[in-house]
């Protein structure tokens, strides 16, 4: 399992006399791997005055299937299958809609949706959620969530958890 979060704080630098906004985004990227804990994090400035826009905290994580059917347990939002309607109804999670990144779906759902509410995507094996995640970023989501291993991945931990 692995979680991502971007965090975004605002303050003031003064150079040269002359009072500037910058913006700094602090990116703190958390793995936990049979119960070690690594975390790596990177600090960037950005002209805030060039962006024209204030930084936004934006969570991102990329969680594993148990992790996931508990957040969407906890959190209201948007469970997005990004898969093909043919792959969507050989099975799917529950309460999933079916947005197909490869025909153009899932890109003009994103257009209405709340930006603010919690995403939560998952594909096949995790190429094209990933792919969703990064357009999700891109476009100013504030929560997203990642299925690492895709539908793949819930079906062995669930067949898994089925022989124990």
């Amino acid at each position: 399992m692995k979680k991502i979060i971007v965090l975004g704080a605002l303050f003031s630098l003064v150079a040269c006399g002359e009072a500037s906004k910058k913006e700094v985004v602090v990116k703190e990227e958390v793995k936990i791997v049979n119960g070690d804990t690594t975390i790596t994090r990177k600090t960037e400035a950005v002209d805030a005055e060039k962006t024209g826009e204030a930084q936004k905290e934006v969570n991102i994580r990329i969680v594993g299937p148990k992790e996931f059917e508990h957040i969407a347990a906890d959190e209201n939002g948007n469970m997005i299958d990004v898969r093909t309607a043919g792959e969507f109804a050989e099975g799917h999670l529950e309460n999933a809609k079916n947005l197909d990144i490869t025909n153009g779906d899932f890109q003009a759902a994103m257009e209405t949706m709340d930006k603010s509410e919690t995403v939560m995507v998952y594909c096949k094996s995790g190429g094209r959620s990933a792919r969703a995640r990064q357009m999700l970023e891109a476009a100013g989501f504030e929560n997203i969530v990642e299925m690492e291993g895709g539908y793949m991945n819930y079906l062995r931990v669930q067949e898994a958890n089925s022989n124990q």
